[in-house]
């Protein structure tokens, strides 16, 4: 076990108070750089860095504190030593001493039982003579089917080693136990036992309390218990109380490190929707209110320039809803959809399905909602601040204002811009798929809706 609480936090301080303590040039002719000369040199370090603390402290270690903080202080490299000089004469910094096998830091927990294999108490019956059985002893889970105490007894994972106190109870006979962690490939049983049982008048339990191993995730594969038990010689039940643990000690944080350098830019986003101030009604319209968010309302009928972004449908006043479907539907002619939808002004939007909101809209006449571009991959028609296209055997869709498409047959420019819509089409049909913003590949999706809408 290693030194914690006060005597770990003197160790650190001890080695931090004499950060300023030369290196001693060794005396003679003798290589500073062989094994030996760095030896007395941190020897010499630590002897100075235990009296200047000494100092501080107003009284000396006791013999076998001082002891083991010099040994531990020496086990250090000189540079390790000058990296903490740099933190400064009073840095109280953290070790890490210690590993999962030894040097291990002991944890003490409120006695409790992990596993007891009478069948009145939860478990499975004993262990019969001269068989194994694998218990858990770390985590949360697991417990009750082994007569432990449901929810763990507080073990973490990672945990090596364990101090429980074991009890068999009611043995067929003479016998003993033997325990070893679990492993894969599982290795052999120990040659010592834990516990020597006997079937004795009037003593139906022996018990011992012994530290013991446990399978260690960081070697092996645990899925399969922490300790293997077995019982020589006659059958016998037997239970585990755990009154504490061993683990590797963990240190805090270091410092952190210096900042890394700046990444490249990302891509544009797309523009937000367009403020109140660069809004105007159509020529021989005037304004007759102001929508939810901001947006004109001319006529009694809502207006929106360019494209729009995350707006709750309730703004859309004087606006008719005329076709709904899923990005999976590819069965209804666009001569069907346009002849529903056959009035001055087109919206076209889309929307997780269901939602109150569209995900991204925009409108325009008619006639420029449905600009003939054919199969042509760059090809918009700029109308009321977006960029349409049409072809009723390829794709029908809309982009920022300005901006170029690339139609394959859908758009597929700029796949992080939830200001773009884009349906496939093909033979005069509607076709599954295949863009919401930001959202691509809907070929087959009935989580996004398609939504037009019109008004005179």
């Amino acid at each position: 076990m290693k030194a914690t609480g006060r005597w770990s936090s003197v160790l650190v301080s001890a080695l931090a108070l004499a950060v300023s303590v030369s290196f001693v040039t060794p005396i003679g002719a003798q290589d500073p750089s062989s094994p030996a000369s760095l030896l007395a040199q941190r020897g010499q370090l630590a002897e100075s860095i235990l009296a200047a603390k000494e100092r501080a402290m107003g009284e000396p270690f006791g013999v076998s504190i001082r002891a083991y903080l010099k040994s531990r202080m020496e086990a250090l490299s000189l540079e390790q030593l000058a990296g903490l000089s740099q933190q400064g004469a009073g840095a109280d910094i953290p070790l890490v001493l210690g590993s999962v096998t030894s040097d291990l830091v002991y944890t003490p927990v409120t006695p409790c039982r992990v596993f007891d294999t009478r069948v009145s108490q939860g478990g499975t019956g004993p262990i019969l003579a001269n068989t194994q059985r694998n218990v858990l002893v770390v985590g949360t889970v697991g417990f009750p089917a082994q007569g432990g105490f449901a929810g763990g007894c507080g073990i973490p994972v990672g945990a090596t080693s364990a101090i429980i106190n074991f009890v068999t109870v009611s043995p067929a006979g003479p016998g003993n136990i033997r325990a070893w962690a679990v492993a894969s490939p599982q290795p052999p049983a120990p040659l010592a036992a834990i516990l020597n049982y006997g079937s004795v008048a009037g003593l139906p339990a022996i018990a011992n309390g012994v530290a013991v191993p446990l399978c260690n995730p960081a070697a092996t594969s645990c899925t399969l218990g922490d300790l293997r038990l077995q019982a020589d010689t006659s059958s016998t039940d037997i239970l585990g109380d755990v009154v504490g643990y061993f683990g590797a000690a963990v240190g805090a944080a270091g410092p952190p490190g210096p900042t890394g350098a700046t990444g490249p830019a990302g891509p544009q986003g797309m523009a937000g929707n367009l403020g109140l101030a660069n809004q105007s009604c159509p020529a021989g319209q005037s304004i007759s209110g102001f929508g939810p968010n901001g947006n004109l309302v001319c006529n009694g009928v809502a207006q929106f320039f360019g494209v729009q972004v995350n707006t709750p449908i309730s703004a859309l006043t004087g606006w008719t809803q005329c076709y709904l479907d899923t990005y999976d539907n590819a069965a209804t002619p666009v001569a069907t959809i346009l002849a529903a939808c056959g009035q001055a002004n087109l919206l076209l939007g889309c929307r997780d399905t269901g939602s109150p909101n569209l995900t991204a809209f925009a409108h325009a006449p008619r006639a420029d909602v449905l600009f003939d571009c054919g199969p042509q991959t760059i090809c918009t028609k700029q109308s009321n601040g977006a960029g349409w296209y049409f072809s009723d055997s390829y794709s029908w869709g809309f982009a920022p204002g300005g901006q170029t498409v690339n139609r394959d047959s859908c758009d597929i420019n700029n796949p992080a811009d939830g200001g773009r819509l884009c349906w496939h089409t093909f033979a005069g049909m509607i076709n599954g798929g295949y863009r919401c913003g930001s959202n691509l590949d809907l070929n087959n999706s009935t989580a996004f809706q398609r939504i037009i809408f019109q008004h005179n």
